[in-house]
């Protein structure tokens, strides 16, 4: 058996001397655990490789090495959970993948923890009810997607919960009556929309 076949641990390094990146290769390929590291020695982010493809979870990491993203792969794709996270370990997002394309949930967060957007997307495109949210947890906008545009009734609503605006979208255009109110819920205004363009 080779050396090569028996495999070998391989580092690069910077023009300093500082390592740069570690990992394992057998048979010409890389294998198992790899590490990233910045030129002045920080950890950047570790990786898991099968025969030179990304298969596992990546890891990335802030400058104080606390976790910033995972990621799932599979050979080489985004297969799976991607999250990120604030430096005080909150998550900030995570998003579905498959066959590195967003296909499934994702949603934001507040450094708090509270629930900042949701929604769903199908091939990388969004589909079905979006909703974003005030940092209290109530709803600031609803929108409806169909092959990543707005099509159905789309609403905005102020701090307080009362309703701020609402209208009809056929892809991704103003369809029909425009519905302006004020914070107390007294409407202020209507306007018609055919595909886009307000009606005079």
């Amino acid at each position: 058996m080779t050396d090569e076949q028996q495999g070998s641990e391989v580092t690069e390094y910077y023009a300093n001397g500082n390592v740069k990146a570690q990992g394992y290769m057998q048979n010409g390929k890389l294998q198992g655990t790899c590490r990233a590291y910045s030129e002045d020695g920080l950890l950047m982010a570790e990786y898991l490789f099968a025969d030179d493809l990304l298969n596992g979870v990546t890891v990335e990491y802030y400058p104080s090495g606390v976790v910033f993203a995972k990621t799932e792969y599979v050979d080489d794709q985004k297969h799976g959970w991607r999250q990120t996270f604030y430096e005080n370990g909150q998550v900030k997002s995570e998003m579905q993948f498959k066959n590195d394309t967003p296909d499934g949930e994702c949603r934001e967060y507040y450094e708090d923890g509270q629930l900042k957007s949701e929604c769903q997307y199908s091939g990388g495109l969004l589909y079905g009810v979006a909703k974003l949210y005030y940092s209290d947890g109530t709803l600031q906008q609803e929108s409806v997607f169909y092959q990543g545009k707005r099509n159905g009734t789309c609403k905005e609503y102020f701090e307080n919960g009362r309703l701020m605006m609402a209208c009809d979208f056929t892809d991704d255009k103003r369809n029909g009556t425009f519905y302006g109110y004020d914070s107390t819920g007294q409407l202020l205004e209507t306007r018609e929309y055919i595909n886009g363009q307000e009606k005079k």
